[in-house]
Order: structure tokens, then C-alpha cells, then sequence
């Protein structure tokens, strides 16, 4: 991880929209949101990976849910249902990539009202 990528970066998230989402915004909503810990963490580490591998060839964040796991430091049933979570409550999209040579693809939203959720 960069100096920059800890102090939040710059860089700029895809967003389900086709539009590009700052990650500073989107870190500041999720750190604000509510969400368990956990939750929280996965968001922070698919923020993290989007901003250093999609934004340089524009598309959206393509890693398998093993990956994330590991790079969360959880288990992958952890990430798993952390994913689920985030998708449900509007943080990110998931196009599935069916199978483990095939990543899963995501984008970053902001639900209204900014995602403050119990």
C-alpha cells in the first residue's frame, strides 16, 4: 500500500453509472455508514483495489471473492456475506464472473441518504 492509498488517495472509483466516484467520498461514506466492522473493511479493501487496478484501464474492479478475503484477512464465507451485504444495502453492484477462472465485477455506488444504516 502507498502512502496515499492510507491517507485515503485521491484516485477515482467506477460507479455504477458509467461516471467515476471519488474514493475520498466513498471512504468518508462508508466509515459513516453504520455498517458492521467487517462490512466496513471489505468496502475499505475493494476501494483500495479498485483505485490501483481499474482506474488505470477505466473499468470496473474484476477480482475473485478469494482474493478479497485475503487481502481483508478474513475468511472467505466472511467476505462472502460481507459482499452480500454491501450489494443489498446499495454500496456496490456485482456482475458474477461464474467460477474461479472468472472474476466477479464491481462498481461503487452511494445509497441515499449517504448509507447510514444500522
Amino acid at each position: 500500500m502507498t502512502a496515499q492509498e492510507a491517507m485515503g488517495g485521491g484516485g477515482c472509483l467506477p460507479s455504477v453509472r458509467g461516471t467515476v466516484l471519488p474514493r475520498a467520498a466513498y471512504e468518508a461514506a462508508i466509515c459513516a455508514s453504520g455498517l458492521p466492522a467487517t462490512a466496513r473493511l471489505v468496502a475499505l479493501v475493494l476501494a483500495s483495489k479498485a483505485d490501483s487496478h481499474a482506474g488505470a484501464r477505466g473499468g470496473p474492479l474484476m477480482l475473485a471473492q478469494a482474493d478479497i478475503a485475503g487481502y481483508a484477512g478474513v475468511s472467505l464465507p466472511t467476505a462472502t456475506r460481507e459482499l452480500a451485504r454491501l450489494e443489498v444495502r446499495g454500496w456496490i453492484t456485482r456482475s458474477r464472473g461464474g467460477g474461479r477462472s472468472n472474476p466477479t465485477a464491481y462498481t461503487f455506488t452511494v445509497p441515499r441518504g449517504g448509507g447510514h444504516t444500522a
